[in-house]
């Protein structure tokens, strides 16, 4: 598994999040097309230029590419090729506080923006990121993302283990528990409309690290 670094100005990346594609403009689309494949995982970074929340972080998360690449059937952010993907870790967490901790960053001759482009599938010269590296940035995104609420109110799944729904004391089994699981699916349906209307954008089956979440916010 493969990971790289895609730098993207901060609307680039919130079409990312809200359309859970990413995508390329030809000329550069036959290399990122070698490089980018169904279980590549990508970490996304924030620029610099033109920012005004998410400067110079890694942010939204860890995204693993889920399709081949296809024609883009709508214009977004001008990408002419675009490939699903869905998020394996979100939070967000400022370049300045990991770099040090980061092997592609750390010491040498090169600069910053060198060592990102070091990592970036666009450059010709780039290798993937190195996996500890990878681990690094997905626990720390885990760490601040604390999804702990959002479990205790609308239940998750246990890695290893089975459903539980927390608050109605309903086991796993019979119409009662049915009941309740379709009424956590329509609460997630509604919250995915709450979530636009708040002008946040709502991400499903996102892993947590202890849990998998059927629903998160982003914003």
């Amino acid at each position: 598994m493969n990971y790289w670094l895609v730098i993207a100005r901060e609307r680039v990346f919130m079409g990312i999040v809200e359309a859970g594609l990413f995508g390329c403009r030809d000329p550069e689309c036959g290399l990122l097309m070698t490089r980018v494949r169904p279980g590549t995982r990508l970490v996304l970074f924030v620029s610099g230029f033109g920012c005004k929340s998410y400067c110079k972080s890694f942010v939204g998360g860890v995204f693993e590419v889920v399709s081949d690449w296809v024609k883009a059937s709508r214009k977004l952010s001008d990408w002419s090729h675009v490939v699903e993907v869905k998020p394996i870790a979100l939070g967000r967490v400022e370049l300045g506080r990991i770099a040090n901790k980061l092997s592609f960053t750390r010491g040498g001759r090169r600069s910053i923006t060198e060592a990102l482009h070091s990592v970036d599938p666009s450059n010709p010269r780039a290798m993937p990121m190195p996996v500890e590296d990878a681990e690094l940035i997905i626990n720390e995104l885990r760490s601040q993302s604390m999804p702990k609420p959002v479990i205790e109110v609308l239940g998750g799944t246990p890695k290893g283990g089975t459903k539980e729904v927390v608050g109605g004391g309903v086991g796993s089994t019979g119409v009662k528990a049915g009941a309740e699981v379709q009424g956590i699916s329509e609460a997630v349906t509604l919250l995915k409309e709450a979530a636009q209307l708040f002008g946040y954008y709502p991400v499903s089956n996102v892993d947590a690290g202890e849990y998998r979440l059927d629903l998160a916010w982003w914003g």
